[in-house]
């Protein structure tokens, strides 16, 4: 079978079974841990740069599919503050496809013709922890994306959910401090401070790519929609090795 052939049976058998999917009922926020990566990279004898680019490759294609479903939320939890321990050299590269990987979201997000425009993108997580040149960039792609009113894109660089709950309590503290007449924090209050706002409690699909069925730190707070942990979807394939045409 020639690629072309198979690139032509590929791409229709995924936009039938998008129209398929997108009769019965879209869950609003559906969340990646993209997780997996290396071990792809390492398993077919690849640098573990190459596992990193494969899975921002296919968390793209991701992206697509989700928004021609009808999903209104993404969040990829891409960068762990605990991955700060991880080699400098792969920190860097990360961080450097993440740069790369912001100016083409950015880019598409306000190019017509392609299928993410109308997108936002924003940004979670502890943001002091990143370069002035990050924070930077950071602010300049959030600034052109922000009336994207189709679809939010929420990557969480660097962030833990642990992390994310001390960020709210400081935030909630302090607003009672600055306006003594609204010292009562009640739970809507509470989420609304959290990195995700309205989208921190309402995840009601989650990916882990790895094969691993286990939460991570990531996803305490925006689980708390799921009726139980068995909603958490195990894919034995990384996300790097998901098909991606």
């Amino acid at each position: 079978m020639s690629f072309s052939l198979f690139s032509w049976l590929y791409r229709t058998i995924q936009n039938f079974l998008i129209k398929v999917l997108s009769v019965g009922p879209v869950p609003e926020h559906v969340s990646f841990i993209m997780d997996g990566n290396r071990r792809y990279a390492k398993s077919r004898k690849l640098p573990v740069k190459k596992g990193h680019e494969a899975g921002g490759l296919t968390l793209l294609t991701l992206l697509y599919i989700c928004k021609r479903l009808g999903v209104r939320c993404v969040s990829a939890y891409a960068f762990s503050i605990e991955n700060f321990n991880r080699p400098k050299e792969e920190v860097d590269t990360l961080m450097n496809l993440f740069t790369i990987k912001l100016d083409e979201f950015a880019k598409r997000a306000n190019d017509y013709k392609d299928p993410l425009y109308g997108s936002k993108i924003r940004i979670v997580g502890d943001q002091s922890l990143l370069s002035p040149g990050m924070r930077e960039k950071i602010a300049k792609v959030e600034e052109i994306t922000k009336h994207g009113g189709d679809f939010t894109l929420y990557i969480c660089f660097p962030y833990t959910s642990r992390n994310d709950i001390l960020h709210t309590i400081q935030g909630s503290v302090q607003d009672c401090l600055q306006n003594k007449s609204q010292s009562k924090i009640d739970i809507k209050k509470f989420t609304n401070k959290m990195y995700m706002d309205f989208y921190s409690n309402k995840c009601e699909l989650l990916i882990r790519t790895s094969g691993h069925r286990r939460l991570s730190i990531t996803c305490y707070g925006k689980c708390m929609k799921m009726p139980q942990l068995n909603s958490v979807i195990r894919y034995g394939q990384t996300l790097a090795s998901l098909p991606c045409i």
